[in-house]
C-alpha cells in the first residue's frame, strides 16, 4: 500500500473515532419557554456551567423524577437558575406545561421545549431521564442517565460544586 493511501485511510478512521466526554460541545438547538418564545439554547449556555435535564411525557421514569427535581428547585432558589429543565416532546408546549400541571400537579415547573435539532444527539445522551452537565466554556463535563436521587445531599453539593466552577462532577 503506498504512503498516501495509508495516511488518508488513518485520517478516515480518525475522523470517525468518538470524542472524550469533554471535548463534545452542544450542537445547536432551538427551544421555546412557557410563553412561545423561542430561542437558541446556546444563550443559556453563555451565562456559565449548567445543569441540563432532559424528559419527556411519555418516559415513566420522567413522571416519577420530575415531582422530585421540582422539590429540589424549590429548596434550592439559588441553583434552580441554572438548572435548566428541557422537554424533548414533540407536542405542543400548551400541552407540555399542561402535562406538568394537571397529570403531575407541579404548578410552577418551568420547563423549556426543544423545538430545532436534537437534544440526544447534540448532548450524547441515548435515554430519559439525563441529566447533563455542562462546563462554563459550553461543553459537556459529564452525564448521568437515569433519574437522579434529588432529595439526596450529595447531588445537592454535586451540582452546586459544578455549577461554582469548582470541580468537575464525577
Amino acid at each position: 500500500m503506498r504512503p498516501a493511501s495509508i495516511l488518508f485511510a488513518l485520517a478516515i478512521v480518525l475522523a470517525a473515532a468518538p470524542s472524550p466526554a469533554g471535548i463534545v460541545r452542544p450542537a445547536p438547538l432551538a427551544v421555546e419557554d412557557g410563553s412561545g418564545l423561542r430561542v437558541p439554547f446556546d444563550r443559556f449556555l453563555a451565562e456559565g456551567p449548567a445543569v441540563v435535564h432532559l424528559w419527556a411525557t411519555w418516559c415513566a421514569p420522567c413522571l416519577a423524577e420530575l415531582p422530585e427535581l421540582k422539590g429540589f428547585l424549590d429548596r434550592n432558589p439559588a441553583l434552580a437558575e441554572r438548572v435548566l429543565v428541557v422537554s424533548v416532546d414533540t407536542a405542543p408546549m400548551a400541552r407540555v406545561t399542561g402535562f406538568l400541571v394537571d397529570r403531575l400537579g407541579l404548578e410552577g415547573m418551568g420547563s423549556l421545549r426543544v423545538v430545532a435539532g436534537n437534544a440526544g444527539m447534540t448532548f450524547g445522551v441515548t435515554a430519559y431521564p439525563s441529566t447533563v452537565f455542562i462546563d462554563g466554556t459550553g461543553a459537556v463535563a459529564a452525564r448521568h442517565a437515569g433519574p437522579l436521587d434529588w432529595s439526596d445531599e450529595a447531588v445537592r453539593l454535586r451540582i452546586e460544586r459544578h455549577l461554582s466552577g469548582v470541580s468537575a462532577p464525577q
